[in-house]
């Protein structure tokens, strides 16, 4: 090979070295670009976030309540009735609650559902979730959603009576929700309460929701509102009973099972006693109740003699040696 030619393919390997040297550079700088206004939208959307207030911040607030205890950014599927009746605003102006944090990148929509009471899934970005999160847990005034036992949310309406929403916490009640009933005036705690129980178990155990032209959650804070008690369906059973049903009957199974093992152990332990018994042994356990008629062949008074003599070992067996017996076998004390 010349000279001419081996110069000719080093300057060709060189030229394409640094091509792909500049094309890497190239490469790892737009990623490095990309990261860095990622991360400065990031920075930028947080710092609106820091700036929320009034209905924005309202709304913002409720959608976070709905994602505690839970390892999603993404909301159920909301009604926009909730939403307007949980911030006291109008359809029209919920659209434009909704549509201002959108474009201020707070929330998105990822999920529309068109209809008399349209429905929304929220989703929130990681980065500005989690400074949103920190932001409510130093903004004292807005209460959170707890689907345990309310008590501290409703204290100022009802003083003496604690919440249970847990029955209906699968449908999004909150204690937004009772605070808007109780200030109806319309129907008392306890009637709430008994509403939420009947509530839950007809949607539970009647599949109650197929007949609803709304929301189970809209059904249920429609009557609410109006002050109409949600009647026990004629199935009904509060968990109270249901705990005390099942509990007895769980013992009442296990005590006949109990009783069929022990009455089948029984039998065998007795005829292995019996079976073990010497005919005159046997015998011993006879005892004349009243003289035999006269002119009844031997035989057969040997045999009635032999059914008597059973019958009381029977007796003797079940009354001495099968309680110490059973005492042996279930380690019961003496």
């Amino acid at each position: 090979m010349s000279n001419m030619t081996r110069e000719k393919i080093g300057n060709s390997l060189n030229t394409h070295n640094v091509s792909n040297f500049s094309s890497l550079i190239q490469t790892n700088t737009r990623n490095v670009n990309e990261k860095q206004k990622k991360d400065t939208n990031i920075q930028y959307n947080i710092k609106k976030a820091k700036k929320l207030e009034g209905k924005e911040w309202s709304l913002t607030s409720y959608l976070i309540d709905l994602l505690l205890n839970t390892s999603s950014l993404k909301t159920r599927d909301i009604s926009s009735g909730e939403l307007s009746r949980i911030l006291s605003v109008s359809p029209n102006r919920l659209r434009n609650l909704i549509s201002r944090l959108t474009k201020k990148n707070i929330v998105k929509v990822i999920s529309f559902n068109k209809g008399r009471d349209g429905t929304r899934t929220f989703e929130f970005i990681k980065e500005t979730y989690d400074q949103l999160i920190e932001m409510k847990d130093k903004d004292s005034s807005i209460p959170r959603v707890k689907h345990e036992v309310v008590e501290e949310q409703v204290k100022i309406f009802t003083p003496k009576f604690s919440f249970n929403l847990e029955p209906l916490s699968n449908i999004g009640l909150t204690p937004n929700h009772i605070k808007q009933i109780l200030n109806q005036a319309k129907i008392t705690p306890e009637e709430i309460q008994d509403s939420i129980n009947h509530f839950a178990f007809d949607l539970e155990h009647n599949d109650k929701a197929k007949t609803f032209k709304l929301s189970p959650l809209d059904v249920f804070i429609g009557m609410m509102r109006k002050g109409n008690y949600y009647n026990a369906p004629s199935n009904y059973e509060s968990q109270k009973a249901r705990n005390m049903r099942l509990s007895l009957e769980a013992k009442t199974k296990r005590q006949q099972a109990e009783k069929e093992l022990e009455d089948r152990l029984k039998e065998i332990e007795w005829k292995e006693w019996s079976e073990g018994l010497t005919e005159d042994a046997l015998m011993e356990f006879y005892v004349e109740q009243t003289p035999m008629a006269s002119g009844i062949p031997e035989r057969i008074q040997k045999t009635l003699k032999r059914k008597n003599a059973l019958a009381n070992a029977r007796e003797y067996f079940e009354g001495e040696v099968w309680l110490q017996r059973k005492k042996e076998v279930f380690n019961e004390n003496a």
